[in-house]
Order: structure tokens, then C-alpha cells, then sequence
């Protein structure tokens, strides 16, 4: 697998947990529902305010095999989650996450409570409500979430070197690959390399950006 290939199957994947985490914890963060929830955001601001090594190097100290999780996951297994597909997206998902966490929370936060408070005096249940009212309503929000949580992922570098490597076909994603390039002197496959991480960067920007003011102005 190329690493451009390697670094979109990533990211779909990394988006759809996104997603699906990100949804949930937006919409409980904007009803204030969640237990301990300025620590939850404090949290959640850690992938975009501190050095993704240093991310890194607490992944690695929890996934290493002297670890709790890595020694549990490596005695259930006989492997480890380090330098594998597995670890990339992981990677790829912590770096996105915050962004559709804090996407999905401002959607949800926005929604005029008149029509939630309609439906239950309707009789409809706290889960009819988030699936035919508030989610409908949310639902640009929630994709500018999806479309910025799937540049973050594809983007992902650092966080992805220190748990992941750079393993042909398997870690090696287009940043990864950029930096090798670059190190190595290939200036032109690190140009072609980073037009393409660009072009993407670019058009999902401008998409967010859109269904963010199509939004407002509905």
C-alpha cells in the first residue's frame, strides 16, 4: 500500500471513530451530562495544545509491553498495539478527535431547545429526541466535524512516528513518508507528497468552512 493510499484508509478510519466518540461527547459535553467535564475538556484540549511527542512518548509508556494495557494486550494476543496499523490510527484518531468533540459540541449547544422541549412533551423518549430532532438539526455541525476530523487524521505526523514508525506498507503514511523523503534528499517525491496532503487540506477547509456558515445562516 502506497503511503498516500495507507494514509487515506487511515483516516477514514480514524474519522468514523471520530465520529461516532465525537458525536457522543459533544452532545453530552453541551448538556453538561457528563461526570468530571472540565476535566473530560481539558482533556480533549491536550492533542492541540501539547507537542505530539510528548503524546507520543505517553502512548508509549502505556502500550509498552511492561505496561498495564500493553503487558494485558500482549498476554491476550501474543503481540503488541506499537509500530502496527493499529497504533496509526490510533495515532490518526487522538489527533482528529478533539476537533469533532468540540465541532459536534458547538452543533449541539446551538440548537434552539424550543424543539427538543416540543418533542418530550410529545411523549418522545431522550433517544427519539437525539435521533430525529436534535441530530437532524446538527447535522452540518456534524459534518464539518467529520471533514475537519479527516484532515487532522490524514495530516497526523508526529504522534504517528513515535508509535508507529515507518514501516513500508504498513506505518508509512504520506507525512511519514514526506520526512523520509525530505531527510533523504527525494525532494521531488516530498513535493508530489505534499501538493497531494495540500490539495486535501485545502478543499476540506473550504468545505468545513461552508457547511460551518451554511449553518449560521439557517
Amino acid at each position: 500500500m502506497t503511503p498516500l493510499a495507507l494514509s487515506v484508509f487511515v483516516s477514514i478510519a480514524a474519522t468514523f471513530i471520530s465520529a461516532l466518540l465525537g458525536t457522543w461527547l459533544g452532545h453530552r459535553l453541551a448538556h453538561g451530562a457528563l461526570p468530571f467535564r472540565r476535566a473530560l475538556e481539558a482533556l480533549l484540549l491536550a492533542p492541540l495544545v501539547l507537542p505530539p511527542t510528548v503524546i507520543g512518548y505517553a502512548l508509549l509508556w502505556l502500550l509498552g509491553r511492561r505496561s498495564l494495557i500493553g503487558g494485558a494486550v500482549f498476554r491476550a494476543f501474543g503481540g503488541s498495539i506499537l509500530f502496527t496499523r493499529t497504533a496509526v490510527i490510533m495515532a490518526a484518531t487522538i489527533a482528529a478527535l478533539p476537533l469533532m468533540a468540540r465541532t459536534a459540541r458547538s452543533a449541539f449547544s446551538s440548537i434552539d431547545r424550543q424543539y427538543v422541549a416540543v418533542a418530550r412533551t410529545l411523549g418522545a423518549t431522550p433517544h427519539r429526541v437525539f435521533l430525529h430532532v436534535e441530530l437532524p438539526l446538527a447535522a452540518r455541525g456534524l459534518s464539518a466535524g467529520v471533514v475537519l476530523a479527516f484532515c487532522r487524521s490524514l495530516g497526523e505526523f508526529g504522534i504517528t512516528l513515535m508509535i508507529g514508525g515507518s514501516i513500508e506498507g504498513e506505518t508509512r503514511t504520506a507525512s511519514v513518508a514526506l520526512y523520509g523523503a525530505l531527510a533523504a534528499g527525494r525532494t521531488s517525491d516530498a513535493s508530489a507528497l505534499a501538493v497531494a496532503l495540500l490539495a486535501i487540506g485545502v478543499v476540506g477547509a473550504i468545505v468545513s468552512g461552508w457547511l460551518i456558515e451554511d449553518r449560521h445562516h439557517a
